[in-house]
């Protein structure tokens, strides 16, 4: 998108909390009131019954002009191509996934693939997958359904992140792609699932 700064956020919309819409839209209005040409992508349900009502929240916090979610139909349905996908992650200037914890992070290494740079929270898998971008600092909040503490995101320090990425992103994009060729199918498997195996089947590939 020509002229335009665009963050995006792939994220489930499954739980209240989980994957930090609150802190990022909140982020992003203060970052977009800095910057007219500012724009966010949300790729996920707008809303969901265990998540969060993302048109309300866009709409309190005064940012529907510069906020666009996803083709609800297709999302719901499944009709979404991974061509098409990857497509979107290579238009963003920066991918946010500010989220409380990840099991992995695949959006996170879904946009550095295709040269997209990241502003993760400094917690779980998204500190090692953060190869191309920006760390977001946090506080500890313990989750009582995991048993388990979770990293609460500091707006401020999400806020920061989009204002260096407004000034660094374009530098990193090389930095990116190189980083994810590190997780390219192939390369896992010969460098580490082949080992694996020959010690877990004797004779084995």
């Amino acid at each position: 998108m020509d002229g335009r700064f665009v963050i995006g956020i792939n994220a489930a919309n499954q739980d209240p909390f989980r994957k930090g819409f609150g802190e990022q839209l909140a982020a992003f209005a203060q970052f977009a009131k800095r910057h007219d040409d500012a724009l966010m992508l949300i790729h996920s349900r707008a809303q969901t019954r265990q998540g969060v009502n993302l048109a309300k929240l866009i709409g309190e916090l005064g940012i529907g002009r510069q906020v666009m979610v996803g083709d609800q139909y297709q999302i719901a349905a499944g009709l979404i191509p991974e061509s098409q996908m990857a497509d979107w992650h290579g238009l963003l200037d920066l991918c946010s996934n500010c989220s409380y914890g990840e099991g992995f992070g695949l959006a996170i290494l879904q946009s550095l693939a295709v040269g997209t740079p990241v502003a993760v929270t400094d917690c779980s898998s998204m500190t090692e997958l953060c190869g191309a971008g920006w760390l977001v600092q946090g506080q500890p909040a313990f989750n009582r359904g995991h048993d388990a503490f979770w990293r609460v995101p500091f707006i401020s320090s999400i806020t920061q992140a989009y204002e260096q990425a407004y000034e660094k992103a374009a530098g990193k994009r090389e930095q990116a792609v190189a980083f994810a060729q590190r997780y390219d199918a192939d390369r896992v498997y010969a460098d580490y699932w082949a080992v694996a195996l020959k010690e877990l089947i004797p004779g084995g590939s």
